[in-house]
């Protein structure tokens, strides 16, 4: 079974609770975090960036992770 990469301690590899893509329902990865202000609430939170192997690139808010995942806007700076 092979490993995903591991950086400063978090395992890039898709575990069991992780999202599948619901484009091509393949395994989501996390592509880094990026702070962004929330208008809802106006609160400075981290969006989480997941991507899959066929370059769909999802966010969702790091303090929801049970929240929906929304499209990246911005797929081509991930």
């Amino acid at each position: 079974m092979s490993r995903g990469r591991t950086l400063h301690g978090m395992s890039t590899e898709a575990g069991p609770a992780d999202p599948a893509c619901p484009d091509c329902d393949g395994p989501l990865t996390s592509g880094g975090m990026l702070l962004a202000r929330r208008e809802e609430d106006s609160r400075r939170v981290c969006r989480v960036v997941l991507r899959c192997a066929g370059r769909h690139v999802w966010w969702r808010w790091s303090d929801r992770p049970e929240g929906a995942l929304e499209r990246c806007p911005y797929p081509q700076l991930f």
